[in-house]
């Protein structure tokens, strides 16, 4: 495993555990599942920094109230408050 699959599967724990903890009793995220995906791109200064993709699956709910979801753990995530402004980040929602 390399550092990028370790900081990633980090993460992932950390979203879930995060999107529980926001979801309370609104959303149902009975069978969510995070899948995080950190990789090396280049940086405007002609080196390389992290790129991230995060791909959030939530079976139970609606598209829209997925994503709101979705935002509302990325906001409150520590891992993703730590990264915030220093790397690309794509956040997808899905229901499978």
């Amino acid at each position: 495993m390399n550092p990028e699959q370790l900081f990633a599967t980090g993460w992932a724990a950390c979203f879930l555990g995060a999107m529980k903890k926001v979801a309370y009793d609104d959303y149902d995220t009975t069978d969510a599942s995070i899948g995080v995906k950190v990789g090396l791109g280049a940086d405007d200064d002609g080196g390389f920094g992290l790129t991230a993709e995060i791909e959030v699956v939530l079976p139970k709910l609606e598209q829209a109230s997925g994503e709101e979801l979705a935002e509302k753990a990325h906001a409150f995530c520590p891992y993703s408050k730590a990264t915030r402004g220093n790397i690309d980040v794509k956040l997808t929602v899905s229901q499978d």
